[in-house]
């Protein structure tokens, strides 16, 4: 199901600093068969908003690449070098609890032997698949009380903070989140370079965990094309997608995606009409929400 909106537009005869703590770091979820990569930070916190032991995990040199079942994959990179560094990043799972980077590629890397008699991870030129990544976490502390302990005493405050309970930390709650899009005007003065703005609309505020994302599609009746607007519909949309956080379209594949970063329920964006010299029959451009998937939950198109 799709929901559109359309706008009709009238053609007139022409006239550093190093003591600051690091930031915790939610990672996003690629839209299908797109990749993304995020750099890691020394001893961050990272937020997996999505269950990893789904997926299949390769080491790729310094590199972690976490690969999903619709093509997309995710690359955290330098996670191995630094855990090679002893500041490898900490996990906080779907689940609540907190999984140490060097502990999750001492599991991925080594036999269920090795890892009792206390090896360390792999160094960062390893490449090798932790598929079964289930049964590579059993067995783990998962809140990271390891003997020894595995932080080494440098267990950062806010995650102390945060233990207890730590279960509080992430929500996991499926959410329905019905989505569509309006706008203010049903057709424009090309002459008068008049503007319509066009807004989509989330039934909620995205919860903890969850990602939210539809395809916006402009299509266009033969004669009108983006000159005849000041700034093609796709860039608009990209501009107003980069203003909050939590929020980005990709041009290419026409995918906007709303994490639970983006604050609010609404994104709008404003098209206005460019004057010409070309003399047209009225125009027509339609903007169509379709394909819309959630982590957490559905997201019907309403």
């Amino acid at each position: 199901m799709a929901d559109e909106s359309t706008l009709n537009q009238e053609t007139a005869v022409p006239t550093d600093n190093s003591d600051t703590a690091t930031e915790n770091l939610t990672l996003p979820l690629p839209a299908s068969g797109q990749t993304e990569t995020v750099s890691m930070e020394a001893g961050q916190i990272v937020e997996v908003p999505f269950d990893i032991t789904n997926q299949t995990i390769v080491l790729a040199g310094d590199d972690l690449r976490i690969e999903f079942e619709n093509g997309a994959a995710l690359v955290l990179e330098d996670f191995a070098a630094l855990a090679d560094q002893g500041e490898a990043p900490l996990l906080l799972l779907v689940d609540g609890s907190v999984v140490p980077g060097d502990i999750l590629l001492t599991a991925l890397t080594e036999t269920p032997e090795e890892t009792a008699a206390g090896e360390g991870p792999a160094g960062g030129g390893s490449s090798e698949y932790g598929d079964d990544l289930g049964d590579a976490l059993t067995g783990i502390d998962k809140l990271g009380v390891q003997d020894p302990d595995p932080f080494g005493g440098g267990l950062p405050q806010a995650l102390e903070d945060e233990q207890t309970p730590l279960e509080s930390v992430v929500d996991t709650e499926a959410q329905d989140i019905s989505i569509a899009i309006s706008d203010t005007q049903t057709t424009i003065s090309e002459e008068a370079e008049e503007t319509d703005t066009f807004t989509i609309t989330l039934s909620e505020a995205i919860k903890t965990g969850n990602v939210v994302t539809v395809k916006v599609g402009f299509t266009v009746n033969t004669e009108t094309s983006d000159v005849d607007f000041t700034t093609p519909p796709p860039q608009v949309t990209t501009t107003a997608a980069e203003a909050p956080a939590g929020v980005s379209f990709d041009k290419a594949t026409g995918i906007l995606t709303f994490t639970d970063q983006f604050v609010g329920t609404e994104l709008s964006f404003t098209l206005q009409a460019k004057d010409d010299d070309d003399v047209e029959t009225s125009e027509t451009l339609t903007i169509t929400l379709s394909d819309p998937t959630a982590f957490n939950g559905t997201a019907p198109i309403s």
